[in-house]
């Protein structure tokens, strides 16, 4: 049964994947909070990271305020990069995740940063890792980095993914505090 259900749940987010793939955005947003999420997409995540003996740390700042979102597109941000590290960790690991506020430009912005200590991304994949169906997975569609970019883009933000030589992947994402900011520079 166990087998089964994470089957099922494989080929719906390979379907969701394509799906959201294939649809414009639609940015409808409320004010919510980074925290909030992260916090809910570790619960719906918890027996996976438990089983994969991931040991998850939180390094969450308390001057984060509320931001303008879509928090279920955002939430699929987060439990796509989550379970890319997981994936990348087969015999256990670490993921930090962190944030706090910074200022770009007189830009106020809210960085966002999952590092894990998987095996990394090869050097000659890092500029493809956005490509869509793009992959060097052998189950999935390659489509999931590729939505994450596009709706980071939706919220005006920006996406790094930085290789950590033989320490894992580093995923940086900075959002406008300012629901008006129109890119990720204000």
């Amino acid at each position: 049964m166990e087998i089964a259900v994470e089957e099922i749940l494989r080929l719906d987010r390979i379907l969701q994947d394509v799906l959201n793939f294939s649809v414009p955005v639609k940015m409808e947003t409320s004010l919510d909070h980074l925290h909030d999420v992260i916090d809910k997409c570790v619960g719906l995540i918890n027996e996976k990271i438990r089983r994969s003996k991931i040991n998850v740390i939180q390094k969450l700042s308390k001057d984060i305020p509320k931001i303008q979102m879509n928090t279920g597109m955002f939430q699929q941000v987060i439990l796509n990069l989550f379970l890319n590290s997981i994936d990348a960790m087969p015999q256990g690991g670490q993921i930090i995740i962190t944030t706090r506020r910074m200022e770009i430009e007189d830009c106020k912005m809210i960085l966002l940063e999952i590092m894990d200590s998987g095996c990394g991304i090869q050097s000659e994949n890092l500029n493809r890792v956005f490509d869509p169906f793009f992959s060097t997975k052998t189950q999935g569609a390659g489509l999931g980095l590729s939505n994450v970019k596009k709706i980071i883009d939706a919220h005006h933000g920006s996406i790094e993914i930085e290789n950590r030589a033989n320490q894992g992947t580093r995923i940086i994402i900075k959002l406008p505090e300012n629901k008006n900011a129109k890119s990720p520079n204000c």
